[in-house]
């Protein structure tokens, strides 16, 4: 029970007026909004929060994952999600080697990596069975999260000295993998692969590897001559 004009009343979470209704009821009147409550309580005479806050505990607090921020002290992000290693972490903490940005009560945060340079190496490389096609296989690391993104595509650029077109790309966990149609054989071709990045969400130096296709009759690519660079 709250006590309000001497009087005992059903507490109502953030309420600070009470009346009185002609079936003996004490409704709630005015809610507290120097706590984050609306002013007027909802059809069910409740308190509840305003926009970007949520109901804990008898209590209004900023809500994290919503992708606004109202009043989170500095240092804080919400990216719209509660995932952690993208930036902004499960907590709307901004996390070691990340800047985040823009965040109001109205769009999320944006957060970019501006940690060590990215590596990238090459995992194995594959010819489509019954196709001018293959799959190369790239490990990127750090396995930003962040990187899901980014369009690869138009990022990257894959020279075997051949004629050839990068026909899809797809990222997951630190596994970059581009498939490329041709209309060359790419048995010992010597190739070249450049990856920049988005500023948006990476802010490092291009990454460069070069490697020999040694035959089509094995899956693996033979040797990496050049490894990434600063």
């Amino acid at each position: 029970m709250t006590l309000f004009d001497n009087q005992c009343f059903p507490t109502v979470d953030g309420c600070i007026a009470y009346g009185s209704a002609s079936d003996g009821s004490h409704p709630c009147l005015f809610c507290n909004l120097t706590s984050h409550f609306s002013d007027l309580p909802n059809s069910q005479g409740q308190c509840s929060c305003k926009a970007g806050y949520s109901h804990i505990n008898g209590s209004c607090s900023e809500t994290c994952g919503d992708g606004f921020i109202v009043s989170l002290s500095n240092g804080a992000c919400d990216d719209g999600n509660k995932d952690d290693g993208d930036g902004c972490s499960s907590s709307c903490k901004t996390e070691k080697f990340y800047k985040c940005e823009n965040g109001s009560d109205t769009s999320p945060s944006v957060c970019v990596y501006r940690g060590l340079s990215l590596k990238v190496s090459l995992n194995y490389t594959t010819r489509i069975k019954g196709k001018n096609s293959g799959d190369f296989i790239f490990l990127i690391d750090p396995a930003l999260l962040n990187l899901h993104r980014m369009n690869f595509s138009k990022y990257l650029t894959l020279d075997c000295n051949s004629t050839y077109k990068v026909a899809s790309v797809d990222y997951s966990k630190g596994k970059l993998s581009v498939t490329a149609d041709y209309t060359e054989d790419l048995e010992d071709r010597h190739c070249t692969f450049t990856l920049a990045y988005d500023p948006t969400i990476v802010i490092r130096p291009p990454s460069q590897l070069s490697f020999d296709v040694k035959s089509q009759t094995t899956p693996l690519v033979i040797s990496n001559k050049l490894s990434e660079y600063q």
